[in-house]
């Protein structure tokens, strides 16, 4: 079975360069194109199952892609949850948050932003998610190809868990928007 995990399409929030997870942007026209684009070069698979997040653009995606089949949502595809610091720049939020832009910067991993969550409680979520996800599907036999459509910070975690790569390893990890992997599971 394939799992083909797409990161969504370009938002205004993107194209401005700042922090969002939870926050729900839809797609831009540029987004919708890419994500047309990304349906032509996946013209050649049937999916079987949709899943997705549950962010206005994740899911914009995956109709686009699937010419609105149904979606399987699960919450915990989200991104990361940067709470007070959703729709900043990094530079605004170096200023205004000092203290705990370097408290981040010392332990990334286990810092809790702001009002939203530490990477090791995304990181988590996700594993479970994807766990679940991927026991649910091998169980059904006639299930070939699955879409998947989340975030970067979502499928950068998912391709820490199925390359056993070390954790500091996500910042090397790049996924343009629109892009896909897929994952093969036995």
């Amino acid at each position: 079975m394939n799992v083909y995990v797409v990161r969504h399409g370009e938002t205004e929030y993107n194209r401005r360069k700042v922090y969002f997870g939870w926050s729900d942007i839809c797609l831009n026209e540029t987004g919708r194109k890419q994500c047309i684009t990304l349906k032509e070069e996946l013209t050649y698979v049937k999916f079987d199952e949709i899943w997705t997040s549950p962010s206005i653009r994740t899911m914009e995606t995956a109709k686009i892609i699937t010419n609105g089949q149904a979606l399987k949502i699960d919450d915990r595809f989200r991104e990361l949850n940067f709470g007070e610091w959703e729709g900043l720049h990094y530079l605004t939020i170096e200023k205004q948050y000092p203290v705990e832009w370097k408290a981040w910067g010392d332990d990334w991993q286990h810092y809790c932003l702001p009002g939203g969550e530490s990477f090791m409680n995304f990181y988590e979520r996700v594993k479970n998610a994807w766990n679940e996800l991927k026991s649910e599907v091998v169980r059904q036999k006639e299930i070939k190809n699955v879409l998947l459509t989340v975030h970067g910070g979502t499928l950068k975690v998912i391709t820490l868990l199925e390359k056993k790569l070390p954790l500091k390893a996500y910042w090397q990890i790049k996924f343009p928007l629109a892009t896909y992997e897929i994952f093969k599971i036995e």
